[in-house]
């Protein structure tokens, strides 16, 4: 019944989702459920008293259940075309096809509301396209600013990276860790672009979904990773992958890392 439910307010273009699948919403969805139902800043007497309707609410929880439905639905879809495909064995190639079109990719990100690991409290919109930005969006944030007209979204195209790299600290760090010193010789630049992925790869890490980035041999995937673990001051082993790897090398990395994580709070 449970699952039902589930299914039909938060996954309903999900045929029949797995039990990691739910466990992933829920866990997405209970963060950010929590830090609502504690924010002073959408308080019913808060609201009130800014003359800002009640309703704000309701429009800001079926935000986040948008959100949290894009951020995980979309890549287990693929996953599980991919498993049918394997199952009714269909062409190979029309298979990888459909896997490759239905898979999670930056570029159709929609804007997610996220409240801030920092305090619990303030609420961003992360989002790559002004233009894609709803307009209850707009009024949402609009409206906790005394209804000022004239008040816009902070464009992030125009920001600085010294701005981006605060923005995301207050997004991706836990409340009471100070971000960590960059990589020694790194001159990583945070753009826009990279402080979308970072937040999505973030937000999974602490729902605890497993991440797998994918792209081509030099693209910034290993760098971007480095750098947002220097960021939120995670230490951060890297195995490279190459024709004389052996199953003992990625058994024995996999282990010691495993070791280090019983020591030490996390490891990437």
């Amino acid at each position: 019944r449970c699952r039902d439910l589930i299914q039909r307010h938060l996954l309903p273009g999900v045929d029949r989702p797995s039990f990691a699948l739910l466990h992933g919403i829920l866990r997405v969805l209970s963060i950010q459920m929590a830090s609502f139902a504690t924010s002073v800043f959408f308080d019913c007497k808060t609201l009130k008293d800014l003359s800002v309707p009640t309703s704000v609410r309701s429009e800001l929880v079926r935000a986040l259940l948008a959100t949290t439905n894009a951020f995980l639905a979309r890549a287990v879809s693929a996953a599980k075309l991919r498993q049918r495909d394997q199952i009714v064995g269909s062409d190979r190639e029309q298979a990888m096809s459909s896997v490759y079109q239905n898979m999670a990719r930056w570029s159709d990100a929609p804007p997610m509301l996220l409240f801030h690991r920092f305090d619990r409290q303030t609420l961003s919109l992360v989002f790559r396209d002004m233009s894609k930005v709803q307009e209850s969006f707009h009024n949402l944030f609009r409206s906790q600013q005394g209804n000022n007209r004239a008040w816009q979204l902070p464009d992030f195209q125009r920001m600085s990276t010294k701005d981006l790299e605060e923005r995301l600290s207050r997004i991706v760090l836990p409340h009471g860790r100070t971000p960590g010193p960059a990589a020694e010789g790194s001159r990583y630049v945070v753009s826009p672009d990279n402080l979308l992925k970072m937040v999505w790869i973030s937000l999974r890490v602490e729902s605890r979904v497993p991440v797998i980035i994918m792209g081509e041999t030099g693209c910034g995937k290993t760098s971007l990773v480095r750098h947002l673990a220097k960021l939120m001051g995670v230490e951060f082993d890297c195995l490279n992958i190459h024709a004389g790897i052996s199953d003992d090398d990625i058994e024995s990395f996999v282990g010691r890392c495993q070791a280090k994580a019983k020591e030490q709070e996390e490891v990437w």
